[in-house]
């Protein structure tokens, strides 16, 4: 386990210093150092049990229209978010993903 320092402070200087590269946040999960890759534009990408990837969204609900019975989607985008729910966000992706790598093996 490395001394990483703190998720948020590695977000914001991926804001500041790569505003366009893909980067790469650490975070200790657990006691062990976990990778999650972030998109500038998406956020953070998380690994899927068939091999593929996907970028993690911040899903805030469902918004209902009185007209008729669907409801749409509110999904809050990357370059939105407050800077703690970015670190949230983050943190399910390292968690996801460490699950993922544990059940694969």
């Amino acid at each position: 386990m490395s001394e990483a320092p703190d998720v948020s402070v590695q977000l914001l200087s991926l804001k500041r210093n790569s505003p366009e590269a893909l980067s790469t946040v650490t975070i200790d999960f657990e006691g062990r150092d976990e990778y999650v890759a972030v998109h500038p534009e998406f956020g953070p990408i998380i690994n899927r049990f068939g091999g593929g990837t996907e970028y993690l969204q911040h899903y805030l609900g469902k918004v209902g229209n009185p007209l008729s019975r669907a409801a749409t989607p509110l999904i809050k985008k990357w370059p939105d978010l407050t800077p703690t729910e970015g670190e949230v966000l983050v943190h399910i992706a390292a968690k996801m993903n460490r699950r993922v790598a544990e059940r694969s093996g």
